[in-house]
């Protein structure tokens, strides 16, 4: 029961309360607070409103005058940046200008030493032929019996050269018991058999001694001896690279020479004082044409020897400067005649 009171006395002021709203929207009273209340609140949010609208248009003045601000400052250092390229425009043309002049005249100061190299050069090889003139006529003049095939009689004043040679009576030329000096005999390669002549071997008159007379002819002879080395080729199927065995040592390129063809050719050149060119051409009709050594390949022998034999070199030098006593050659000096 008390719960149904107190529910249903909720319920009456509940109504009761509703009833006083609805009474005061029919009188109109209540529409009135609610219209100020409105109009308050309308008001003050025109006034907010207002206020921003002048911030904002205080931050866009703010932002029209800083950006007139950078504009010109922009303009300023672009004006600064123009004005120092064209210094820099004016500066590189004086240089490239000066360049151009420098290199003219160090065109025109080649020339001029060119012209300078080629009068010295002229004056110089005038002054050789000059001396060499100068020298043969000093030659010719200072010729004599001694270092010439004029006779000593030709000589004014000449002076007998004394025979200091005891006289024995002898003939000239080979003494009877001196022992001969004949030519060295070698080994065959080969061997003719000459037969008898009939008039000797079937004529009874004649009869064998046992001895066989036997004579040589020497003759050389030069073969070009080729030895080609050859070996299969393999390639590597996925990286595709080419191998095969190794060849000798020495075997380099397609046709290489053999010692013996640069001994030689090193030895003419060197030894025997025959000219480059003349080596190879030696050496092409040695062989008949066959082989034709370049000229470039003979010239670099020297430096190859003289690589190779560094250490006989060093061992010779050494043993040469360790000697007590080191001689030089007299054999142009003349003495008695």
């Amino acid at each position: 029961m008390d719960a149904r009171f107190d529910f249903i006395t909720s319920l009456q002021y509940k109504v009761k309360g509703l009833g006083a709203r609805v009474k005061a929207f029919e009188s109109g009273k209540k529409y009135t607070q609610m219209r100020a209340s409105f109009d308050a609140q309308l008001a003050e949010k025109d006034r907010e409103i207002r206020r921003l609208k002048g911030e904002l248009g205080d931050a866009n003045a703010r932002l029209v005058t800083m950006r007139n601000n950078w504009q010109q400052v922009y303009e300023d250092i672009e004006h600064a940046h123009a004005k120092e390229l064209e210094k820099k425009d004016r500066e590189l043309n004086n240089m490239e200008t000066r360049a151009l002049d420098a290199e003219t005249q160090r065109d025109e100061a080649k020339a001029k030493l060119r012209e300078k190299t080629l009068e010295l050069y002229k004056v110089e090889t005038e002054l050789e032929e000059e001396r060499g003139k100068c020298q043969k006529l000093k030659a010719q003049i200072n010729r004599d019996y001694e270092n010439s095939s004029k006779p000593s009689s030709q000589k004014p004043g000449h002076k007998k050269i004394a025979n200091n040679r005891e006289k024995t009576g002898r003939k000239p030329g080979g003494q009877p018991g001196h022992e001969a000096h004949l030519r060295k005999k070698h080994v065959p390669t080969s061997a003719i058999h000459i037969p008898a002549p009939e008039k000797y071997a079937n004529s009874p008159d004649y009869r064998p001694t046992g001895k066989i007379i036997t004579k040589q002819v020497v003759d050389i002879r030069v073969d070009v001896v080729v030895t080609e080395y050859s070996t299969p080729e393999f390639r590597h199927v996925r990286t595709r690279q080419r191998v095969h065995a190794d060849f000798p040592d020495g075997v380099v390129y397609d046709v290489n020479y053999g010692g013996s063809v640069k001994a030689f050719a090193f030895l003419l050149n060197n030894h025997c004082n025959v000219s480059i060119e003349k080596v190879s051409e030696f050496i092409s009709e040695l062989t008949g044409g066959e082989l034709r050594i370049s000229v470039g390949m003979i010239n670099g022998l020297a430096g190859q020897f003289s690589r190779k034999t560094e250490a006989e070199q060093k061992r010779a030098f050494a043993d040469i400067l360790l000697a007590p006593v080191m001689n030089t050659d007299f054999t142009t000096a003349r003495v008695n005649g």
